[in-house]
């Protein structure tokens, strides 16, 4: 084997590992546990409650009824009343999680 051939199949080699490394990275970011949480803002004159969630990866503009912010990191809404319901959320890379809404304005 002359060096030339030595040279490519190093190069080849190289190339490689390069992509295998980025593509671990990149399944790695993918398989992050969704987390959310929520934060309840009690406005006693207006008697409404903002409603918070809170996420550690991206979200997906699911939530009808919800304003995602710009980051992708937090969704927002306004409730006139008590109550509590369940809701799933998505984050970019697909992963979701069911989320306890619990509103209580007194």
């Amino acid at each position: 084997m002359n060096i030339n051939s030595k040279l490519k199949i190093f190069l080849i080699l190289l190339s490689f590992v390069i992509i295998l490394s980025l593509s671990f990275v990149s399944n790695a970011e993918e398989n992050k546990e969704l987390k959310v949480e929520m934060e309840y803002i009690y406005d006693i004159e207006q008697n409404i409650v903002t409603g918070i969630m809170h996420s550690n990866e991206k979200l997906k503009n699911t939530k009808k009824s919800w304003i995602l912010s710009d980051d992708s990191l937090t969704y927002t809404t306004i409730f006139k009343s008590n109550g509590s319901y369940t809701t799933t959320v998505e984050d970019i890379y697909g992963n979701k999680s069911d989320i306890l809404i619990e509103v209580t304005r007194d």
